[in-house]
């Protein structure tokens, strides 16, 4: 608010909470110090008033200053000390809801303090006064005293009546809950047992094969039996084959190897 002079103060229940405090005061007193000390330092620095100048030259000049200059921005400075001042705003701002935060909890803990005293005492009296005997009290106070009597029972009466009400709506909900869990389960085992149905009745819905198709299918398994026989037939022969192939090549290693030393034992008897 020192920053914006016309801006209007929107929170005025915090201006009602702190405009009695010592510390609020204070600072009202400070800022009008402030404000008085810079009112007499620009008395001090205005010009004596034997110094005369003519009005028109004077608004000329300022008119031409003011033209020339230019307008400069917010320095480093000033624009630190506006941020301080905001922080410091809402910080202030946010240890008073705070404040009015704990005293609103704290209000509300000495309501229900104040409540639960307050039916102590209700209470008290009440079996005070179930308690007298009307017929041992003079008669100009009997009346009040049955009247008492009769209000309480009355109350009381009231109060059981509220209780077996909330039992039976709890015991209504439990049993509604239970129902529906029942009914939930039911469904699900309806549900269960109709597709199990419906898979059995799938497969008994499926068309039985024809004589005919039955033939062509045997035929189709011959057919394919034979022909796996046969490709098994044929690679026995090739293995057959290749090996009487393999037994030919010894036998022709074998006969030179025969005729080389035959000629040793006749170069030896030459000998």
């Amino acid at each position: 608010m020192a920053s914006n002079p016309k801006k209007t103060y929107t929170h005025l229940q915090c201006y009602h909470v702190l405009s009695p405090l010592p510390k609020w005061l204070s600072y009202c007193e400070q800022l009008k110090q402030k404000k008085s000390k810079l009112l007499s330092d620009s008395k001090k620095l205005d010009l004596p008033s034997d110094v005369s100048v003519p009005q028109s030259e004077a608004a000329s000049d300022a008119t031409t200053t003011n033209a020339r200059e230019p307008i400069r921005p917010i320095g480093n400075k000033k624009a630190k000390d506006a941020r301080a001042e905001e922080l410091k705003d809402t910080k202030w701002k946010q240890d008073l809801v705070k404040v009015q935060r704990d005293l609103a909890n704290q209000s509300q803990a000495q309501i229900a303090i104040l409540a639960e005293q307050k039916e102590a005492v209700i209470s008290m009296a009440e079996e005070a006064v179930m308690m007298v005997d009307p017929t041992t009290i003079p008669e100009a106070r009997r009346p009040f005293f049955e009247w008492k009597q009769n209000k309480t029972m009355d109350k009381m009466r009231k109060e059981q009546q509220k209780e077996k009400e909330e039992e039976e709506k709890k015991t209504k909900e439990e049993e509604e809950k239970k129902k529906k869990e029942e009914e939930e389960k039911k469904k699900r085992g309806e549900a269960k047992k109709e597709g199990k149905t419906n898979k059995q009745v799938n497969q008994k819905q499926k068309p039985k094969k024809t004589i005919a198709q039955v033939k062509i299918a045997a035929a189709k398994t011959r057919a394919v039996q034979s022909r796996s026989k046969q490709k098994e037939i044929k690679i026995q022969t090739n293995s057959s084959d290749e090996s009487n192939k393999e037994d030919s090549e010894g036998e022709g290693e074998t006969e030179p190897e025969e005729e080389v030393e035959g000629e040793t034992e006749e170069s030896e008897d030459e000998e």
